[in-house]
């Protein structure tokens, strides 16, 4: 244990008896995962007390309001963005940053989030950090 050290996560504390737990590369590799958005507004002037769906143009012109939203939601994170809301500590170790952001790609607004990981993630750790990203954007 002194030479591997334990590792605390979610789910407690873990050691690995079989082989070190590998220390964490120093070269950063980046990439993004897109997910599309579904804007919906109230109307204060009209009749009706159900949202509207936004889409297309009028949506794209709410890109810059929405990033605005977005910066001020993260500034009581540290430089990590999202990857200090990680659920598994070991996996949050990995990363360098995860900002999210917006951006307009065919007509449309998408959600971006950027990945900054230290060394590149084996198909475990990726499909981790998927669940990890549709919880988080489900949760708006």
């Amino acid at each position: 244990m002194r030479e591997n050290g334990p590792v605390n996560s979610y789910y407690g504390v873990l050691v690995n008896k079989v082989r070190p737990i590998p220390q964490i590369n120093a070269d950063l590799q980046e990439f993004r995962f897109y997910n599309s958005l579904a804007l919906t507004a109230y109307w204060n002037d009209r009749d009706s007390t159900l949202p509207v769906i936004l889409g297309g143009e009028m949506a794209i012109f709410y890109k810059d309001m929405i990033q605005e939203k977005i910066n001020k939601s993260l500034s009581d994170c540290s430089e990590k963005g999202l990857a200090m809301y990680l659920s598994i500590e070991l996996l949050g170790r990995r990363f360098f940053t995860m900002p999210p952001s917006v951006e307009e790609c065919g007509g449309e607004i998408w959600g971006v989030l950027t990945v900054k990981t230290y060394g590149e993630l084996n198909q475990r750790e990726l499909e981790a950090l998927r669940e990890e990203w549709r919880t988080m954007a489900d949760g708006g």
